[in-house]
């Protein structure tokens, strides 16, 4: 049998066809891809965030989902309001303090714990809205098209 208009892969030496480019995680999960420009609001956010975190500012040290809430830029607007914002904001904060060596520290260890409770309650929600929005399918939700 002769195959015509057949396409070639091109293989290796071991004959196995070349493996597609990785995909980074953070652009599986749908995470903002990390910033080579610096960012000035990340960076007045980070100083404040840390004074809090130590307790030498004059909020109260505490949640931490609770002081994202809260938090107001430079414009007077609260940027970090959804869990969405809140996830990026802890993984962004988190890098920083491992760059800075931070990583074995009390501070970071609590930013690990917000971050896997702002992470579940992320996931809930997701959850439980395509639960709401998905169809349901049980047997008497749909007409029986066999009768």
């Amino acid at each position: 049998m002769k195959v015509d208009n057949a396409t070639s892969v091109s293989r290796n030496s071991a004959g196995v066809p070349p493996v597609a480019e990785p995909v980074p995680l953070e652009q599986q999960l749908g995470l903002p891809p990390a910033q080579s420009a610096p960012d000035p609001e990340f960076d007045r956010f980070y100083a404040q965030f840390m004074k809090w975190m130590n307790g030498t500012n004059e909020l109260p040290r505490g949640n931490v989902q609770s002081y994202l809430n809260n938090y107001t830029d430079a414009a007077g607007e609260r940027p970090y309001r959804t869990t969405k914002e809140q996830t990026a904001t802890i993984l962004k904060v988190m890098e920083a303090m491992k760059a800075q060596g931070l990583d074995q520290t009390p501070e970071y260890k609590e930013l690990t714990k917000a971050y896997g409770q702002v992470f579940g309650v992320d996931l809930f929600i997701k959850a439980w809205m395509a639960e709401i929005f998905t169809p349901n399918d049980d047997d008497d939700s749909q007409e029986n098209i066999d009768w």
